[in-house]
């Protein structure tokens, strides 16, 4: 699983975790659940929310966005 960061071409990276060469987007790959308990990456996800002005508010409930995207998507048009 990869965890990516819309913004992160320009996050400040001095573990060099992020990946991909775009011109905006970049990416971190997650082997397991545990990785995303490691200081690093909670740092690069703290960075980002920052950078967004988003800061992590524990008396709010937060949102979790998942989004899957396909290979090959089938066509929206009904069938007749």
């Amino acid at each position: 699983m990869s965890l990516f960061f819309s913004k992160g071409a320009g996050l400040s990276d001095p573990k060099s975790l992020l990946q991909g060469t775009g011109i905006t987007y970049r990416h971190v790959v997650i082997q397991t659940a545990e990785d995303l308990d490691k200081p690093a990456i909670a740092e690069l996800m703290d960075r980002a929310l920052f950078a967004e002005g988003y800061p992590i508010n524990p008396a709010n409930p937060g949102r979790l966005v998942i989004q899957s995207i396909s290979a090959k998507q089938g066509s929206r048009r009904p069938t007749k």
